[in-house]
């Protein structure tokens, strides 16, 4: 059997791992078209902190992995055609067989309609080509502004100011992060980060960039500009052959697309929210990597679904992780639900043992089923995913706030924190 993908980034890459581990006779060839193997792409922020010492560190697998596994790579070539009937993926003038082909296509850089992108001083960060310019720049720079003030957007505020390079954002909607907060939540963020030296500015349009960054209520100067507006699934070639796509390629929990022995995975697909049922996108590397590994199960006879998604993600900025798992507020109204919250503020650790500040908020619906959850502080790792959990096995506010948890005064409270945030919920519950 012959196996093609289309694309090498982290679910293109992750797929033929997966699919050598459980094939080991196969062919499987990669058809990236950008120059380079996969990487990290959500350590570039880190490169240019200083944390992460250079873009090299961020390709774990040189070629000799690819050779060991016996995984071809073909870089810098775009496939700009696919024959179904003769089953033939082209490219330039090559037409290569495939039995199975995987469409792994990933997402772009969405660019705002905004005047005066195509100066040299404007940077759309997407990729690590991206960063390297961002990286070349920061040596000559002392003022920059950051157009989003998503999650790279503001990554990247943090490795600016850790050069001492002035940092303004500026952000259309009414909040930063405005995929993973709530207002409330959010303005914690902002706070934090304004205390470090950004300047913040919400509810605000970039108009254009000329000598200075217009936006419709001020201007602002500038050394260098950086795009990050967010990304959308790439799915031109998609559509082009006539695969079922809306926002991202449309796919079944087997991953299969409409056209017999095409798959597709990663940034390119959409999946279905846990929550509501409907077609979400899901651009995360852990997405990808179970799509993988579904997708290689069926390809290789057995039988696995990709689950419904949370959207589960976390980061960290100057010390403060910044936890979601589920619905915020905001969407759960967009989708009509009426909800209940509680939200506590506390210490991870007694505070004789030195415990840190965390904030919890649970979003429930009105019998009490939780939605979704936020978290601010420290420590949250395991209890995001523990979140996550719960909302799967669709618990209720009551189960979790009489749930028996573990306690030390090195390690944790005495009171949960997540259990405090239910009770909170539990006593609005009618």
């Amino acid at each position: 059997m012959k196996i093609v993908i289309v694309g090498g980034g982290a679910a293109g890459t992750r797929t033929a791992i997966e699919l050598r581990k459980r094939d080991r006779n196969s062919e499987i060839l990669i058809i990236n078209e950008k120059n380079y193997r996969e990487y990290s792409p959500c350590g570039m922020p880190f490169v240019l902190s200083g944390d992460v010492k250079n873009f090299e560190a961020l390709q774990t697998l040189d070629n000799k992995f690819y050779e060991k596994m016996k995984i071809g790579i073909i870089l810098g070539k775009k496939v700009k055609d696919i024959d179904f009937k003769n089953k033939k993926v082209i490219y330039d003038n090559t037409e290569v067989d495939y039995d199975k082909l995987i469409l792994a296509t990933g997402s772009y850089a969405f660019v705002p309609p905004i005047k005066g992108l195509d100066s040299e001083s404007v940077i759309v960060f997407k990729d690590i080509d991206d960063a390297k310019k961002i990286h070349e720049k920061m040596k000559k720079i002392k003022k920059t502004v950051i157009v989003g003030a998503g999650l790279i957007g503001l990554e990247t505020a943090y490795a600016f100011v850790k050069n001492n390079i002035k940092v303004t954002v500026v952000e259309m909607l009414d909040r930063v992060l405005p995929v993973m907060l709530d207002k409330d939540m959010a303005e914690i963020v902002k706070k934090h980060l304004e205390d470090k030296g950004i300047e913040i500015y919400l509810n605000e349009k970039v108009l254009g960039i000329g000598e200075k960054v217009k936006t419709d209520a001020r201007e602002i100067e500038y050394d260098l500009v950086v795009i990050s507006s967010g990304v959308r699934a790439n799915i031109d070639l998609a559509r082009k052959v006539g695969i079922e796509t809306e926002f991202g390629i449309k796919v079944n929990k087997k991953m299969e697309t409409n056209i017999k022995d095409v798959y597709a995975c990663g940034d390119c697909v959409e999946c279905m929210d846990f929550i509501t049922g409907k077609s979400i996108m899901s651009q995360l590397a852990t997405t990808a990597v179970r799509q993988a590994k579904v997708l290689a199960e069926n390809i290789t006879g057995r039988d696995a679904n990709f689950a419904p998604v949370l959207n589960t993600s976390i980061t960290e900025l100057f010390g403060l992780e910044i936890g979601t798992t589920g619905l915020t507020v905001a969407r759960a109204e967009n989708e009509g639900i009426k909800v209940i919250t509680g939200k506590y503020r506390g210490k991870t650790r007694p505070e004789y043992m030195g415990g840190e500040d965390i904030v919890v908020k649970i979003i429930a619906d009105e019998k009490g089923k939780i939605l979704g959850s936020q978290m601010i502080g420290k420590s949250l790792v395991g209890r995001i995913d523990a979140m996550c959990l719960a909302i799967l096995n669709k618990m209720n506010v009551k189960d979790l706030a009489n749930m028996e948890y573990c306690y030390a005064p090195p390690v944790s409270q005495e009171f949960e924190p997540m259990y405090i945030a239910c009770e909170f919920v539990v006593k609005k519950l009618r």
